[in-house]
């Protein structure tokens, strides 16, 4: 980020803070959403020349500066790998939740993601949970689908457990009922991310007719989590992350105070819209910094 920009984002700050301001009110006044407006603050996304001269005049900052206008109106430079080797607990933990489920998204598309990635559409509180919507335009894919070698995923079982659903002509969804769970769940933990119950497995294998002897040992053995989240069909949701991890911080930190989300306490959902959109919904349970 340059530095008029990172002056601007210290001193917009203390100007909210202030003059009591809220990223909500003001992205009411400026007709935007607060997810794009706080992008904006933490510079992660630039401004038109007139929407710039509004969010100051808005923000009653006076006089003017017409340094920090110019250089909200500039993208700004890639602060990817800064990011990404943040400590900051906050954003570390939405790349944890990339690290769990970034296969799921892949393996549950026929399609990719367009170019121009996720877009953050909504973030809100509910439940004392912090639950954030993603969107992304969808376009076909003409180069063959990444398939793991089976000794990369629980030796061999994904690969079984795949062989079956098409043999079956099965979807991921009408599986994971069928053993009391969601697609999502299923798949990341088929993917060595989550950890089966005995009596998951024996469904699993039941209902694909798998031989349980081959197959049990390997499905209950203890999941791997920690994988690389730079792989390339991770790339999309590394890049919504990459643009908006910092404002979802500043987010929580106003909506719910000093604290992060879990993603251990947290739920994973995909959709597919009728335009050709995929919709993900993530919602992890707020926890508080203890005072002691």
């Amino acid at each position: 980020m340059s530095d008029a920009r990172t002056i601007f984002t210290k001193q917009f700050k203390e100007e909210m803070k202030k003059k009591h301001l809220s990223y909500r009110g003001l992205a009411e006044a400026l007709g935007r959403p607060v997810e794009w407006l706080v992008t904006v603050v933490v510079g992660n996304l630039a401004l038109s020349e007139s929407e710039a001269k509004t969010l100051w005049e808005k923000a009653s900052f006076s006089p003017r500066d017409e340094k920090f206008i110019s250089a909200l109106t500039k993208l700004p430079e890639a602060a990817l790998d800064g990011i990404r080797r943040s400590r900051d607990p906050v954003i570390y933990r939405l790349y944890e939740v990339l690290s769990l489920y970034g296969g799921v998204v892949r393996e549950l598309l026929n399609e990719k993601v367009d170019e121009t990635g996720f877009t953050l559409l909504k973030f809100f509180e509910e439940d004392g949970r912090v639950n954030t919507v993603w969107s992304a335009k969808l376009q076909p894919v003409n180069e063959p689908k990444h398939i793991p070698q089976q000794s990369e995923i629980r030796h061999g079982a994904f690969a079984g457990v795949k062989a079956k659903k098409l043999e079956k002509n099965l979807t991921w969804e009408a599986i994971a009922a069928g053993i009391g769970r969601s697609k999502e769940w299923l798949l990341a933990a088929l993917l060595n991310r989550m950890l089966f119950h005995e009596d998951e497995a024996k469904k699993l294998c039941s209902l694909l007719d798998l031989d349980s002897e081959a197959y049990m040992k390997n499905l209950l053995a203890p999941p791997e989590r920690g994988c690389s989240i730079y792989k390339h069909i991770y790339m999309p949701q590394n890049q919504a992350v990459d643009t908006y991890a910092t404002a979802i911080k500043e987010m929580i930190m106003e909506d719910f105070g000093d604290g992060i989300m879990s993603a251990v306490n947290f739920e994973f959902r995909v959709d597919i819209t009728d335009d050709d959109r995929i919709k993900m919904s993530w919602s992890g349970k707020f926890l508080p910094y203890k005072s002691y």
